[in-house]
């Protein structure tokens, strides 16, 4: 009877040391995962910061929202002139086009790449549609012949801003000798269309600008 209940009092030892054992090895792997998993978010976090990538779901945001405003006014019926490609836009930067004016209306999203295009005119959508005044005039003469709208994938505030201000120029007869003469283009796939073609190019201190203190702190 002794040697039955030693032998118990064993096996059950030994059940409850592999079950600390098994239970530690878990929890050791646990955490190792949790680990990595914050590891690789913090990676891929970094990487979205200096590369100025964009994730699959701001893409699917940005897929959705294309089929929203595909029925608004300024896609129906435009009152600007149309696209402009980022590989043309970048050409016209390059030979310096006389009269050309790229307009940033990107909003809380302007300093999210630390840069915009070289020499862009920054107007934040929100303050933009509800006064356009400034911008028409200080875009008079021989300044803004083009004017190039664009916001961070130009789906929404950048064709519609480029709309309200082809119908106040227009309206007023206003602009670079009138109105109607003043080609308004909307930049087609936007700021991060035109970053990912050119964001690495040899002659990208041409194409952009790193944006100063005040402008980080305005969309802060």
């Amino acid at each position: 009877a002794f040697w039955l209940i030693v032998h118990k009092f064993a096996l059950d030892a030994i059940d409850t040391f592999a079950y600390i054992i098994t239970t530690a090895m878990l929890l050791w792997l646990a955490s190792g995962l949790l680990l990595l998993g914050l590891m690789v978010a913090l990676l891929r976090l970094v990487l979205r910061r200096f590369s100025g990538s964009v994730s699959y779901e701001e893409l699917h945001s940005a897929k959705a929202a294309e089929a929203l405003v595909a029925e608004e006014e300024f896609h129906r019926q435009p009152l600007w002139d149309g696209y402009v490609d980022s590989s043309e836009l970048a050409a016209w930067l390059r030979e310096a086009k006389p009269g050309l004016v790229v307009v940033d209306v990107r909003d809380f999203d302007f300093a999210r790449y630390g840069c915009k295009i070289s020499g862009a005119r920054h107007a934040a959508s929100k303050l933009l549609l509800q006064d356009m005044s400034p911008l028409r005039s200080a875009l008079t003469g021989d300044e803004g012949r083009t004017v190039v709208f664009h916001c961070m994938f130009s789906q929404f505030r950048g064709p519609k801003c480029a709309q309200e201000y082809a119908r106040l120029v227009r309206g007023s007869g206003e602009g670079s000798g009138g109105g109607a003469q003043q080609k308004v283009l909307v930049l087609r796939g936007g700021f991060v269309e035109f970053h990912r073609a050119f964001g690495e190019a040899h002659d990208k201190h041409l194409l952009f600008e790193a944006l100063d203190d005040t402008e980080k702190k305005k969309d802060e």
